[in-house]
């Protein structure tokens, strides 16, 4: 059990075999009661900045809560999903400049204001970082820029951010690293399997 505020914590009260299917409550330790219940809470494990957890409501939609001056709804339970990239702050927390949402079969990404960063993609964001978003799935991926523009031709089995490169395994199984800012290959292609 993590304190959160020195006030909260997420609780489980079930049996080993009704973890999975039982509500996650959110109850204040210092006036013991309890404040709300969840069916998923998210904070991938080392935290999110801004004391920001990502709940999924009793209706099955996602929302943000924060835990400053009590708890606050930051984004509203109205999404299919919300998530964020693996990227990490200088704290060691999950960045939560950009959330990505699912909404009407419709992914984009909106910052903690409701904000829409990107145009709506019909296919599942993978991951993004500041410029550029990563759509598609598991061996069928592309990258495009914020307002939908492909950026690199063609589908690839792999794309994924590492700072300010892009990692590739192409569809011949071949890796190698690409420089984002100046459009060029930087390493050497190496063979995969």
């Amino acid at each position: 059990i993590n304190m959160i505020a020195n006030q909260y914590a997420f609780l489980i009260d079930a049996k080993s075999e009704e973890l999975t299917t039982s509500p996650i409550i959110l109850y204040d330790i210092v006036n013991g009661k309890i404040m709300s219940e969840y069916q998923e809470v998210k904070n991938y494990g080392i935290g999110i900045e801004n004391e920001y957890y990502i709940v999924k409501n009793n209706q099955g939609l996602w929302g943000v809560i924060q835990f400053s001056d009590g708890v606050n709804v930051k984004i509203p339970f109205n999404y299919d999903y919300i998530g964020l990239s693996n990227n990490t702050t200088d704290e060691s927390l999950i960045d939560s400049a950009a959330f990505a949402i699912l909404s009407d079969n419709n992914w984009s990404l909106i910052d903690i204001n409701r904000k829409k960063l990107t145009t709506n993609f019909v296919e599942k964001i993978v991951t993004y970082n500041d410029k550029y978003v990563i759509l598609g799935n598991q061996d069928d991926m592309h990258l495009v820029d914020y307002e939908g523009n492909n950026y690199l031709n063609g589908l690839y089995k792999n794309l994924s951010f590492y700072n300010k490169y892009l990692k590739i395994i192409d569809n011949n199984d071949i890796f190698y690293l690409y420089d984002l800012t100046n459009n060029k290959i930087l390493s050497q292609t190496h063979s995969v399997k």
